[in-house]
């Protein structure tokens, strides 16, 4: 098997060793510790990777198969047939290693090496020659972002992981290569989902038992300005915004305003009695919570519309939000329709200012029903605009109050309307990739036609203020030292099981549900079920993931359970990301 080893070019004027200026010092962002040398040029490498400043290097050096040897001066890569010290690399010089294994305990270590003052190297050592890894080189290489990844070979050695090793100078370093421990095994997951997807910035946050024990942020939230994500950093939640209205649908039922299986139209008078067939039918907010009302989801233009004529065509495949929620909920049966990946969303991509809840109805009042209610499950973002305009009538108070109110009760302080005017403290720019995966900033849009269904600006931390509210509310009862913010019953109500989304997928009222026995292919002492949330914006893509204690048996120890937030300023690639927050969960989970 073969190893190559290839040089990126980082910044001529870099220079490695140098000690950093006051000016540097002073221009650091506040609440920020002051960045090393080498984390400087993990910087650098990674805005060139994205600004596809490193094209990789055609000469291959082959060699043979090589071992792995470990000592308090470094690593040496040695030739197996005989013995032939092929590379050393210095452990000082090793500023990044990132790993990951295949779950059958072969191990995967792409290392970056600083071989000079403006040179960074970079190598992949395999335990075994694994397909998954050389999957790995085939993204980078087709993405041309520019990140080579090395088809190297070698015997890898265990001692790698997690060492406290000696330097030269007489101080200590931790070698962090293969990981033993959760946020190392994490971090890990999450640079190989980025390098696959081409991610420019990532957010998350992790917490166990209602307390957040990890967030941080990967990439970039400005990358033309090298602006670093954190954990901290403000995105567009897209269609989590719908389990938030649920939220408000649930505690306007609670207190008895909502009736879930009343025909909406008792609550909005004016709203147009549908037929389907010849037959008038009712539509009720349970139908819409669990999206087999009929209400359309965005409208595909016959031809080009004058008014998103500055709309990228790249920008708009494959950006539906039902490609948010993870795979696409229309059936197959949709023949009608030309496909996600050849159509811009007239709809999705919308600049016009509306200035109410009931106003945003007239984007689709007026069109007839995709399907008798409650016989056809069909994603529909419109149909979370309603559900708003029905619980504004049911609280007899505006949408936008409510939301405040909600965040109020559970201290979102950081979660607001996507509007473009204010300054929101952490906003990311938003991004996608043209047909030749350059990237691109995407065009503005104006989300108030969708507040309830995907036109929500959040952070991690509010995120998972919200989802520890939900698990306290399904796991408390009436002996809880605290009362929930909603009830028990009506808590298991909102997430019992309404409809089939896409197996083994299942919607509730407002979430998406995944039961144990389902849960990657059966029942394990360590696995339980759980419910989420995906969502897909323009340059954005999010996920909210809920995994209850299974061994939770006590009210007042609640919340029990892992919650994974995962938010992304890129758009197009949700498809992957509830697998990537349900590894962590699992991780977290042991």
């Amino acid at each position: 098997m073969e190893s190559e080893a290839e040089e990126m070019r980082v910044d001529d004027n870099l220079e490695v060793g140098e000690e950093m200026k006051d000016e540097e010092i002073e221009n650091e962002e506040p609440g920020q510790s002051i960045r090393s040398i080498e984390e400087r040029i993990i910087d650098q490498v990674e805005l060139a990777q994205l600004n596809r400043k490193l094209p990789r290097d055609s000469q291959k050096k082959a060699v043979s198969l090589v071992a792995v040897h470990v000592s308090k001066n470094g690593i040496k890569l040695i030739k197996t047939a005989d013995q032939h010290v092929l590379d050393r690399l210095p452990l000082h010089k090793i500023i990044q290693a990132i790993s990951y294994d295949d779950g059958f305990g072969h191990y995967n270590v792409i290392l970056l090496v600083k071989t000079s003052n403006s040179f960074v190297q970079c190598h992949l050592l395999q335990s075994n020659y694994l397909p998954e890894a050389e999957h790995l080189y085939m993204h980078i290489n087709w993405i041309r972002v520019g990140t080579p990844l090395f088809a190297a070979t070698t015997v890898f050695s265990k001692d790698l992981a997690n060492r406290d090793v000696d330097w030269q100078d007489g101080s200590k370093v931790h070698v962090k290569l293969a990981s033993s421990n959760q946020i190392a095994r994490a971090d890990d997951a999450i640079h190989r989902f980025m390098i696959q997807n081409s991610i420019p910035g990532l957010s998350i946050g992790v917490s166990i038992n209602g307390k957040i024990i990890w967030k941080s942020g990967f990439g970039y939230s400005d990358v033309e300005q090298g602006t670093r994500c954190n954990g901290d950093t403000s995105m567009r939640i897209a269609s989590i915004s719908k389990p938030i209205t649920a939220c408000v649908a649930a505690k306007l039922v609670q207190e008895g305003k909502l009736l879930l299986d009343k025909p909406i139209q008792e609550y909005i008078k004016n709203f147009p009695v549908k037929n389907v067939d010849g037959e008038i039918v009712q539509i009720t907010t349970r139908q819409l919570l669990c999206h087999t009302g009929g209400i359309r989801h965005y409208a595909k233009p016959k031809e080009k519309p004058q008014s998103s004529s500055n709309i990228p065509k790249e920008a708009g495949k494959k950006s539906d939000e039902k490609k948010a929620a993870a795979n696409s909920s229309e059936s197959d049966d949709s023949k009608k329709e030309t496909t996600e990946s050849d159509t811009v969303f007239e709809e999705f991509y919308s600049r016009k200012h509306y200035k109410s809840v009931t106003e945003a109805l007239e984007m689709f009042k007026d069109d007839p029903l995709e399907s008798k209610p409650g016989f056809k499950f069909l994603y529909t973002t419109h149909g979370f605009t309603l559900i708003s305009a029905v619980l504004e009538k049911a609280a007899d108070q505006d949408f936008p109050g409510l939301l405040k109110d909600l965040f109020r009760k559970i201290g979102m302080n950081h979660t607001y309307l996507d509007f473009n005017q204010p300054i929101m403290p952490h906003r990311t720019k938003y991004y996608y990739r043209d047909s030749k995966h350059r990237l691109h900033n995407c065009p503005e849009v104006n989300n108030s036609y969708k507040w309830g269904g995907g036109g929500l600006v959040s952070c991690v931390t509010d995120l998972l203020k919200f989802a520890h509210v939900i698990l306290y509310s399904y796991q408390a009862d009436n002996s809880s030292l605290h009362k929930p913010l909603i009830e028990k019953k009506v808590m298991d109500e909102f997430w019992k099981f309404h409809t089939v989304y896409k197996l083994p997928t299942k919607y509730c009222l407002g979430w998406m549900n995944v039961e144990e026995e389902e849960f990657l292919g059966g029942v394990d002492s360590n696995r339980t079920g759980f419910w989420y949330h995906t969502g897909a914006a323009v340059g954005a893509a999010s996920v909210l993931l809920i995994r209850p204690d299974r061994k939770h048996n006590n009210p007042d120890s609640a919340p029990n359970g892992v919650c994974v937030a995962i938010l992304i300023n890129i758009q197009d690639c949700a498809a992957e990301i509830t697998q990537l927050a349900l590894e962590l969960s699992e991780i977290f989970s042991e």
